[in-house]
């Protein structure tokens, strides 16, 4: 069992929200015939250049709580006999428990929770 690492598009928000903690992994651009694209180096064992870092979702999640107070909270329930995950995002202390859609994925939950804990970052 692996650790999930978030996806770009979130890591590009994350930087652009004043995430830069080093990492071992990170997106990389390449450029090749006018064409970009994006990959994730192991920066542990190849030292390239950090365009945009690329943590664990586990890390994120702590630097957005201990960071910026904002509280991510990942629900379980069944619906049709079905496992599904809602989330909510918050600032710490705060009585908003507002769901933000219904997710197959608990990966995908916290993904998408990520990403809208990101945007409330000023």
């Amino acid at each position: 069992m692996e650790e999930q690492l978030i996806e770009f598009s979130t890591a590009k928000l994350a930087k652009e929200k004043g995430f830069h903690l080093n990492t071992p992994k990170a997106y990389i651009y390449r450029y090749q015939e006018h064409q970009s694209k994006d990959y994730v180096a192991n920066l542990t064992n190849n030292p390239l250049h950090c365009d945009i870092c690329a943590p664990t979702q586990s890390l994120l999640q702590k630097w957005i709580r201990e960071v910026h107070n904002i509280s991510i909270k990942i629900d379980d329930f069944y619906t049709n006999g079905k496992l599904r995950f809602d989330f909510s995002v918050s600032e710490l202390g705060s009585q908003d428990d507002n769901p933000k859609g219904i997710f197959e994925d608990y990966e995908e939950a916290l993904e998408m929770a990520l990403f809208e804990a990101l945007k409330l970052i000023k």
